[in-house]
This record gives C-alpha cells, structure tokens and sequence, in this order.
C-alpha cells in the first residue's frame, strides 16, 4: 500500500481511469485521502478477490455518508447502504427469503415478459425493423418494469405511461436524483466537513442552484411512493392476488414487518446505461448478433415453448450478457464498503471503518482478465 497522494492536479479527471493509472505504478491497492477521510482503492480483479470474497467478513459493512444517509436516507436505510450491525445481519437473513434459488427461479417468467415486450416495444417503434428510432424511451420503461415487477409485482403498461401517470414519473425524477446523492466522486460534503456548514449559507445567500432542503425532500418523496406500492402490495397480498415478487415473498415472513419499510426500490435508474450502451453495441455489431441468434438456435431455444426462454441457458448468451456488464459498468468506482474488522494486504493492515473502493472500470481492463 502506497502512501497518499494528492489529488489536486487530478481535479479535471475521471477519478476511476487516474486510479486505473497509479495502479500501474503503485500496484494494485493503494490508500488515498479524500479530505478527512481516509480510503483503499481496489484495481485489479486478483485483488478484488482476496480482499472483498477471501476477507469477506472483513468486508461487510458499508460507510456512512453526510449526504445520503445524514440527509437523504435519514429516516430509514436499506441493507444495500447500512453499516453492518444486528439489525442489518437481520434484515439481510429476512431478505434472503425473497432471493433464494426457487424464489429467484419463479421470476423468471417475469424477466420473460418485460423481456418480449421490450422487444415489441422496439419492433413497433421501428415498424419493423424499417426506421430508425430513439429507443430511450423503451429502455426506460423496461428498466423501471424489472424493478417495479420483482420487487413489488407491478409494471408500467406502455411507454406512454411514462409521461401520463404521475407516479411513474415521480419514480424516475427521484431515482436519478438518488443516484446523484450516492455518487461518492462528487458529494465533497461526504469528506469536507466545513463544507457542510456552507451549505446553508450558499442557499440562504442565492448562490446555490439547488433548493434548500433538496436532498431531505428527495428522501421523503422516495419513503412516499414507496409506501404506496408497498401498501397496494399487501392489500393483494391479503386478497391472494399478489403475483411473486421479493416484497411479496417477504411480506409473508413473520417478521418482516420493519423489513419491508426499510427496503426500497433499486436498480430503476442505475441499469439503463448498460441496457442503452449493449444497443448501440450490437446496432455496430451485426456479427455478434448473428452468432447470438446462432448460439440460441443450436441449443434448441426456438424450439421451446414461449415460457420457458428466460430460464434458458445458452453458453455463448451468458458469456455475452456478461462481456455487456464489462464494456459499459454503470459504476466505474462501486458503491464503497467499509471494513467491519481488521483487513490486510500484504504486510499493510487496513483498520475497521476504512472506506474501500472497488474500481470496476479498472478491474474490466485488467490485462490479465480473461471472459
């Protein structure tokens, strides 16, 4: 582990491609300050491995940040953003309920759906194959029906839902606000606590373009429609007339009453990247989508009924769906965790509640990776 080193000429910079770059010269983990915080930053997959899967124990916990959790999230946080405690090892054990291997396999005609009615959504848009479209529009809808289908057993009807019903359009205004607060590259905030203290002044002063009291907003809106999914789940829950989904499996636990108020939608925003940038890729690439359409023939997909695609397997689709995650990571730097115990590396020992970075763009470009 290296010592620190200064940011300030890198200000103008992708933080993820300069970390990518020390990498080559101070190796593969290094230690960075970002203002009163101390961080690891994690920039190969070898490392990656021993750190976060063979220290996973170590690993665990996640930080708490000024910006999401002091003012977005500071009502209620979600396993995916809570420091590691029995309240989180709780939650996350009642979680798994909704995610295990016959729950995970009974959403498959789900992803079926969405997936098909994307398709239609594509096929009709460019009738037939025959102009060109904007397909942002039916990524956005396929997208936010993943998420409102496996958490809570709902789904957006057409695109032009997107526009016309109010809810829908709350969801994707504060899920894209959300990922702004979580972004850990630029909430100086996070690490700079007189900046907090400015804060108030630069609104009070007119000299902040964001509105006093955006980020609490943000949060209370979230919490709002939340509930009101959440709440139309139980009363089908209560009718039998739910359909499988995560909350709905949860709901059915004893004690999972605190849980599914703390847990909130995910990934509506945060996917429709890769899902616009894996378009673009094969609109280039007609090659891959020959050898695709091949693959699923030769494995006798086509020959299956409708409803059994999505639990399909097909060596050269997963290989390709996972080549897709690589060329475009929604992420370059994950979502942080932060060390519960001791971690080392090498003869460098990383203290508990050390912020630690996985640097994805980094570890998809490692020389030595092979897919």
């Amino acid at each position: 582990m290296t010592n620190e080193i200064s940011l300030e000429k890198h200000r103008d910079e992708i933080p993820a491609e300069t970390y990518r770059r020390w990498a080559q010269k101070y190796g593969p983990v290094f230690q960075i300050q970002l203002g009163n915080t101390t961080g690891v930053v994690v920039n190969s997959v070898d490392a990656a491995k021993k750190l976060f899967i063979g220290q996973r124990n170590a690993m665990n916990s996640r930080p708490t940040f000024h910006v999401f959790h002091g003012k977005v999230s500071k009502a209620v946080t979600s396993i995916g953003t809570s420091p590691w405690d029995e309240s989180c090892k709780r939650r996350r054990k009642l979680a798994a309920a909704g995610l295990n291997r016959p729950r995970v396999e009974s959403y498959a005609p789900i992803l079926n759906l969405e997936s098909r009615e994307f398709l239609r959504d594509l096929y009709n848009e460019s009738k037939d194959g025959s102009v060109e479209i904007d397909f942002r529009q039916a990524v956005t809808r396929f997208s936010l029906n993943l998420s409102l289908t496996l958490n809570y057993g709902t789904r957006v009807s057409n695109v032009k839902s997107l526009h016309d019903d109010p809810l829908l359009a709350e969801i994707l205004f504060v899920e894209s606000e959300i990922s702004k607060f979580r972004d850990t590259s630029k909430n100086y905030a996070n690490y700079i606590p007189l900046l907090r203290y400015w804060e108030p002044i630069a609104s009070f002063l007119g000299l902040s373009n964001a509105p006093k009291s955006h980020a609490a907003d943000i949060g209370r809106r979230r919490l709002e429609y939340n509930h009101v999914l959440l709440n139309k789940l139980k009363d089908e829950v209560e009718r039998g007339q739910d359909k499988p989904c995560i909350q709905g499996a949860v709901l059915r636990e004893p004690e999972s009453a605190t849980l599914t108020h703390e847990e909130l939608i995910s990934g509506a925003d945060s996917n429709q990247p890769t899902i616009a940038w894996a378009i673009l890729l094969l609109a280039h690439r007609p090659d891959i989508q020959e050898k695709a359409y091949l693959a699923i023939k030769e494995a006798g997909v086509l020959d299956l009924p409708s409803n059994t695609y999505a639990s399909s397997k097909v060596e050269y689709i997963d290989a390709l769906t996972k080549e897709i995650a690589r060329y475009f990571v929604v992420l370059k730097l994950a979502l942080p965790k932060a060390t519960y115990t001791d971690a080392t590396w090498g003869a460098a020992k990383i203290p508990p509640n050390t912020l630690v970075f996985l640097n994805s763009w980094a570890c998809n470009r490692g020389e030595l990776l092979v897919f």
